[in-house]
């Protein structure tokens, strides 16, 4: 997904308080931007799970009593899972396969629940779903008990919470089952899904297809499971929270349902109003009088692709016997052409040289699709919302339509949002009023020319509607005379003094990424009231060859507060989301997952933090610091409020790099040696 919005895809946009009245415009559109960038992320994930280089995401897997996979996850690894699925067997098989399982894992080496996390089901003629916690099935939870049958062949959303203190089966919009056992449980077993494990030993595999799994831990998402299948075609279930491809343990192999298709595909807007009307193309870039054709704009073509399909479902002519495509180079320089012919489809190998692409079409029936790729796939209209360059794009228009039933109403709620925000704040502020007019943000119903707008798509009734809101600049929220960059870049002696003590609550939330890794400390952020990392009650966030290191401050017995070891093995040249007790939530957590918890610290370091270093008594320590990092973003925390929210930046008067903290209004530069090296500017 390109970059929109003004900021890298999954960014974490951190919520600023305690905004200057100079900048009050700045903070509404920081909060319009939090909130359509939420809806964007949010979006783009329904549309595309992103997968790696080598993946292609399915719409489903199936399973016939004889695929599983075995997950990383114990039972104090999750206690939420939410799963659409569609059960296939029938009464003689369910009973036969006694009580297939979507997921479960005892402590007991037989059949018994021991320490045990369960979703199962069975004849549907008597009630077909059962959880239990612990050793208790969810009839004795001590809560609601109302029993229902699963309608087979059909799909079912079903959210599970087995949480001490908390259980409830729901399917679809019904509630089955809730408790209040409050069990803790010990059980080092690990989960399976599609299947039950008895102290390791797997049995009750079910028959069902099953789409994205997710799994959670508080409020926390542990593991978002995504069919796919791999490059050899093997299909299984791609974890993009831990990275990791999950294929069949079992005696058989998962089946693959459908490929899930790129809603954006089509390239040709038939609709362009800067067509070349009444004409065709011919060889040579030419062109012939034609009062049923029309020959596109120039449509870019998307970097590193080597061919593009062209197809239609005119019958008879095809694309056209005499018709021609063109190709052009980026300064619209033409190179070469292709006969598009009578078939319904024409796979065009792309010129090494071409940017652009012309096609000829008919305006007067069929419908036409150009797309990357050597294959025609049905067609899906063209769509603004996907392809114009100068808007952030959320498209919830026809496509995939079932995939968006259940967000839809958060969108249109977005949009009511915004607009009131902005109204609101227009009208309450006298500043605001008084800014120039290319520094307002109203939702238009087109982009005003010689702006980039965020476009928001809604469908009301039936019809797509519009919504164009015009982005001021520097919308990361740094003040004018500043550039935000994607990073800032150290070398191993640059560094920044953030001016924050840490508090027994402090937290922190880091973005980074090591290009080089030594075997020894890789301190991406941190201070000590020593002399050396491993004294002076330290906070910091340290790459320890395949550790890492994220202590909060001492104990009661004057040792470090250290979390239990995280073993990580890290790579370079991959961005690394680090949070350490952030908002005070005793969690230490990597990549969104969450991988040890703190005891509250007694003591804490007096020095005040740095990135990219270990601020000590004898100031930044060399000998610690990463040897060539990059930092994305910063924000530190003490208790529930944010501290600082340092952005990476750029001053325009001199061009020196740092980072702005926005809760402060401070521009923050090296306190080391040399230079930071600049990202590229959002």
């Amino acid at each position: 997904m390109a970059k929109r919005c003004g900021f890298p895809p999954n960014y974490k946009i951190e919520r600023v308080e305690k905004l200057s009245a100079k900048r009050v415009f700045f903070g509404v559109l920081q909060k319009i931007m939090v909130i359509c960038c939420a809806i964007f992320f949010g979006f783009a994930n329904a549309f595309s799970a992103n997968l790696p280089s080598g993946y292609t995401e399915l719409e489903y897997i199936g399973t016939n009593h004889n695929a599983y996979i075995m997950t990383n996850f114990t039972v104090n690894d999750f206690d939420r899972v939410v799963a659409d699925i569609k059960l296939y067997d029938n009464d003689t098989e369910l009973n036969s396969k006694q009580y297939p399982h979507l997921f479960g894992v005892s402590a007991d080496a037989t059949s018994g629940g021991v320490q045990a996390k369960v979703f199962r089901f069975f004849n549907p003629s008597v009630s077909s779903m059962y959880a239990a916690y612990n050793d208790k099935w969810a009839s004795v939870w001590g809560g609601t008990w109302a029993p229902q049958s699963v309608p087979l062949n059909n799909w079912h959303k079903f959210d599970i919470k087995l949480a001490a203190g908390e259980q409830y089966i729901k399917m679809d919009t019904s509630v089955v089952a809730t408790g209040t056992m409050s069990s803790t449980l010990v059980n080092s077993y690990k989960l399976p899904i599609f299947a039950m494990s008895y102290a390791g030993n797997i049995m009750y595999l079910p028959h069902l297809d099953s789409k994205e799994i997710k799994m959670y831990l508080g409020d926390t998402l542990v593991a978002n499971f995504v069919p796919a299948k791999n490059s050899s075609g093997v299909v299984g279930m791609y974890d993009t929270v831990g990275g990791q491809f999950y294929t069949s343990r079992g005696t058989g192999e998962f089946t693959a349902g459908p490929v899930v298709l790129d809603p954006c595909r089509n390239l040709l807007n038939v609709n362009d109003p800067n067509r070349n009307n009444n004409h065709f193309l011919t060889d040579g870039n030419g062109t012939v009088e034609h009062a049923t054709f029309a020959i596109s704009d120039y449509i870019a073509i998307p970097a590193g692709t080597t061919t593009l399909t062209y197809s239609t479902d005119r019958e008879g002519t095809g694309l056209g016997q005499s018709a021609y495509a063109a190709f052009y180079t980026a300064n619209k320089t033409y190179i070469s052409s292709i006969q598009q012919g009578t078939d319904l489809v024409r796979v065009m190998n792309v010129p090494n040289n071409a940017a652009y692409i012309k096609v000829s079409f008919s305006i007067a029936q069929g419908n036409w699709q150009l797309e990357v790729g050597s294959t025609a796939t049905a067609y899906v209209p063209y769509s603004a919302a996907c392809h114009n360059e100068n808007s952030i794009k959320i498209a919830t228009t026809a496509y995939n339509a079932a995939r968006f039933n259940s967000v839809q109403t958060d969108l249109n709620n977005a949009v009511a949002t915004i607009r009131e925000i902005v109204t609101k704040t227009i009208n309450q502020t006298a500043a605001i009023a008084s800014l120039q007019a290319d520094k307002q943000t109203r939702p238009e119903d087109a982009c005003p020319a010689g702006k980039k707008c965020l476009l928001v798509e809604t469908e009301e009734n039936g019809v797509v509607v519009p919504h164009w809101f015009p982005i001021v600049e520097n919308i990361c929220g740094v003040p004018s005379g500043y550039t935000c960059l994607d990073y800032i870049q150290a070398s191993g002696t640059q560094y920044i003094d953030t001016g924050i003590v840490p508090t027994l609550t402090s937290g922190a939330h880091i973005r980074a990424k090591f290009l080089a890794l030594k075997s020894s400390d890789n301190i991406i952020f941190g201070a000590t009231d020593s002399t050396a990392f491993a004294g002076g009650k330290p906070m910091s966030i340290d790459v320890f060859k395949n550790q890492v290191l994220m202590p909060l401050g001492g104990r009661a017995d004057n040792s470090i507060n250290y979390t239990s070891a995280i073993s990580q093995t890290m790579t370079t040249n991959v961005l690394y989301d680090f949070k350490m007790n952030y908002l005070n939530d005793k969690k230490a957590v990597i990549n969104d997952v969450v991988r040890a918890t703190y005891t509250a610290p007694v003591s804490m370091t007096s020095k005040s933090l740095m990135l990219f270093n270990l601020n000590s008594s004898a100031g930044g320590i060399s000998q610690y610091a990463a040897t060539k990092s990059q930092i994305f973003s910063a924000v530190i925390t003490d208790g529930s409020n944010i501290v600082f929210n340092g952005v990476p930046a750029k001053r325009d008067s001199d061009g020196v790099i740092g980072v702005y903290d926005t809760v402060s209004d401070r521009f923050l530069t090296n306190a080391g040696t040399g230079t930071f090296t600049a990202g590229p500017e959002i």
